[in-house]
């Protein structure tokens, strides 16, 4: 939608274009120069885009080599990738806005993203195991043992606050950028291998990729971020659930 308040202007002499407008009635420059111009100048999407990732890389780096793995610096953690987040959404609101604010979606489509959210909860659980028993590895130590509810401090840490903020900085703030720059599937695939990559973990890649690449396609076949907010909410939620009631973590 053209913006009527700053309406685009001609690149040689600056003049107002209006929409539909197919050359510059002041000197004749055609229009689709006028857009190739403005992709080959228009620097601020790339600028969004890595400063986005290089800030995100920091803060996890932050949270890696600094945090003493306490309940508490987990939280900090939180907090900070909140804030970051939500001023990057601030900054880049009028790209994606439509995608929150637009609630209508088909009724079979919550049904349907809970149940694959808790299969792939499912066989990654135990994949998982099966990597970590097979090669020999130990599982990561679990936090919120020293708080009074582990469980439910883990749910809002690992399925809530990652299942709104993710999304919304990797599938809201990120992927509105990249697709000013690409078509449809390279931003799906690109925003994903950044958010696998960004959890520095590889072995991890092996489901935090395809997870990646199913909420981006939901973010562009259903043009809103709930879908991806839901089923990311929910399979975190189940694989926390599955660590606790299987594995007897967090109780």
């Amino acid at each position: 939608m053209t913006d009527t308040n700053n309406p685009p202007q001609c690149s040689k002499c600056f003049s107002p274009l209006q929409p539909g407008q197919r050359f510059c009635v002041k000197c004749g420059t055609p229009v689709l120069e006028q857009q190739a111009h403005e992709m080959m100048y228009d620097k601020r999407p790339q600028q969004m885009m890595f400063a986005v990732y290089g800030v995100t890389l920091v803060l996890i780096m932050f949270s890696y080599f600094l945090n003493d793995g306490s309940a508490e610096g987990s939280f900090t953690f939180d907090l900070l990738f909140i804030g970051v987040t939500v001023t990057f959404a601030i900054l880049t609101w009028k790209d994606f806005k439509k995608t929150i604010l637009d609630f209508s979606i088909r009724w079979w489509w919550p049904p349907a993203i809970l149940a694959l959210a808790v299969v792939m909860a499912i066989v990654v659980h135990y994949l998982a195991g099966y990597i970590n028993e097979s090669g020999g590895f130990s599982s990561p130590p679990y936090l919120y043992y020293d708080t009074d509810y582990p469980y439910l401090y883990a749910i809002l840490s690992i399925a809530v606050v990652p299942g709104i903020f993710e999304e919304l900085m990797f599938r809201g703030v990120f992927i509105s950028q990249l697709k000013k720059m690409m078509n449809t599937v390279s931003s799906i695939w690109v925003s994903a291998i950044v958010f696998a990559i960004l959890h520095l973990s590889p072995v991890a890649l092996i489901w935090l990729l395809p997870a990646g690449l199913i909420t981006g396609w939901m973010r562009f076949k259903t043009g809103q971020l709930w879908p991806g907010m839901l089923f990311h909410f929910a399979y975190n939620f189940s694989v926390v659930t599955l660590a606790a009631h299987l594995d007897n973590h967090y109780f």
